[in-house]
């Protein structure tokens, strides 16, 4: 009665729940699935009818189609919504990018002309040396490292955008 074990599982219901199907107590149906017991006749019946019905070919199909269908569908939407939002956190990324370009960009050039200015005798050092802190300070709150952070941000999410349409090509 070894065949007997794992009823549930083919079916892909619990105990309990094959139990209510067939009129049975949990523990009856345990035993018989271990093989310590048999199933009142009327049980026997439904289950035979349960389990021919899960082997036929037409029922499997039908049934099937409509879960994968169905599945299909919601994956598919489940992907345009991430392929959505990969693209606006693309456009964030990039545009974050160009900010801390830019800020990088003015601190130097702001270096460059305290620089200048030092090497010309200016008069108002004290004002010189707030430039230049304030020109250090962006350039460290726009360092290359955070750049690159999000340069392979960028990359990375490109890839995830085409392992995405990859994802929607194979849906079709």
């Amino acid at each position: 009665m070894k065949k007997k074990s794992g009823i549930s599982k083919i079916l892909g219901v619990t105990h309990n729940d094959m139990a209510m199907l067939l009129n049975i107590s949990r523990s009856q149906w345990s035993m018989y699935e271990s093989g310590k017991r048999d199933l009142p006749l009327s049980s026997k019946l439904l289950l035979t009818e349960i389990l021919t019905y899960v082997k036929t070919p037409s029922a499997k199909s039908q049934n099937q189609m409509l879960h994968i269908t169905k599945q299909d569908s919601l994956m598919k939407a489940s992907i345009q919504r991430q392929l959505q939002e990969n693209e606006f956190q693309q456009l964030l990324a990039a545009r974050q990018t160009v900010i801390l370009e830019q800020k990088q960009e003015k601190s130097v050039r702001k270096l460059l002309l305290v620089s200048y200015l030092s090497n010309n005798d200016h008069k108002n050092n004290d004002l010189l040396k707030v430039m230049e802190a304030k020109a250090i300070k962006q350039l460290e709150n726009s360092s290359q490292l955070l750049i690159l952070q999000h340069k392979i941000k960028q990359a990375t999410l490109q890839l995830e955008h085409e392992m995405l349409l990859k994802a929607l090509k194979e849906e079709h």
